[in-house]
């Protein structure tokens, strides 16, 4: 996968805006919303594209695997992890995210 494209730059620049990281992890717990896929949604949006929903079955039926495999368990793992593996996953995330 080829992460230096748009939609991958306007991910992280939105993700790492002030707040933006817990109210989507907030989205996501309360309401079982894939951020990935709402921020693809906002990106498509802002270039003017209106998502139908065909297109909206369509990006579920390929995200879905994904999903199932892989956001899931990684979700129960945040979860479940302790205090001090929180405060070692943000600073990991700060350091190794792109300027």
């Amino acid at each position: 996968m080829h992460l230096d494209n748009p939609f991958w730059r306007f991910s992280l620049a939105v993700h790492g805006a002030p707040g933006v990281d817990d109210e989507c992890l907030t989205l996501q717990d309360a309401h079982g919303i894939d951020v990935d896929v709402l921020l693809f949604c906002v990106w498509v949006g802002s270039r003017g594209i209106l998502l139908t929903a065909e297109s909206m079955a369509a990006i579920e039926t390929l995200v879905q695997p994904w999903r199932d495999t892989a956001i899931r368990p990684l979700r129960a793992a945040r979860r479940g992890r302790s205090p001090a593996c929180a405060t070692g996953s943000i600073i990991w995330r700060r350091a190794t995210a792109s300027p």
